[in-house]
């Protein structure tokens, strides 16, 4: 309700919040566009550490102590304050059911059958809760690479560094697995 509130389009009549209306306007190119950034999030992060560690090994040091600090902020969070995915509110309401195990959602679903590879389903089979989605660690650590980057980074990658992290903000509420206030909250983190 909030996310309508804040961040909601008036559609049909109704208001509902962006991840709904992009739902009902899905498109399999979408799909698979904007699951890359979502899907290779590691990837990123520890060629970033690499490129550090070839030009500036403070900068590492840096990135390294606050990544850590960053993602142990978000897990205390989550367990202070679980919120679930849009993914799950669609399928299961406001009901807290702690036996419904973490999933891809509907999205990476469809990006999984379509590519033939159970990448996404393989990932999200692993993790240990369903209720993490404020804050948007997705969001949050792409942020902290801009961050540390800056000083380091050329124009060409402080442009790719910030394109990484609008587009990680994006694909997670494209994909339906955050929300706008999720991304907004991780990127304060």
């Amino acid at each position: 309700a909030v996310e309508a509130r804040w961040f909601g389009l008036d559609w049909n009549g109704q208001r509902v919040t962006l991840h709904d209306w992009l739902q009902a306007h899905a498109v399999p190119a979408l799909d698979v566009y904007f699951a890359i950034p979502y899907g290779t999030f590691l990837f990123a992060y520890i060629g970033f550490a690499v490129f550090l560690w070839r030009r500036d090994l403070r900068a590492l040091q840096r990135f390294g102590w606050c990544f850590l600090v960053l993602n142990v902020a978000g897990f205390v969070t989550y367990h202070l304050f679980p919120t679930a995915p849009p993914w799950y509110f669609h399928a299961h309401g406001c009901a807290v059911d702690l036996a419904t195990r973490a999933s891809e959602g509907p999205v990476l679903t469809r990006v999984d059958a379509f590519v033939g590879v159970s990448y996404f389903h393989g990932m999200y089979a692993k993790a240990s809760s369903v209720f993490v989605a404020i804050p948007s660690l997705h969001c949050a650590d792409p942020l902290l690479v801009v961050i540390e980057g800056w000083k380091t980074f050329g124009r060409k990658l402080r442009a790719a560094s910030v394109l990484y992290w609008l587009a990680m903000i994006f694909s997670a509420v494209y994909l339906h697995h955050h929300g706008l206030i999720d991304a907004l909250v991780g990127s304060t983190y």
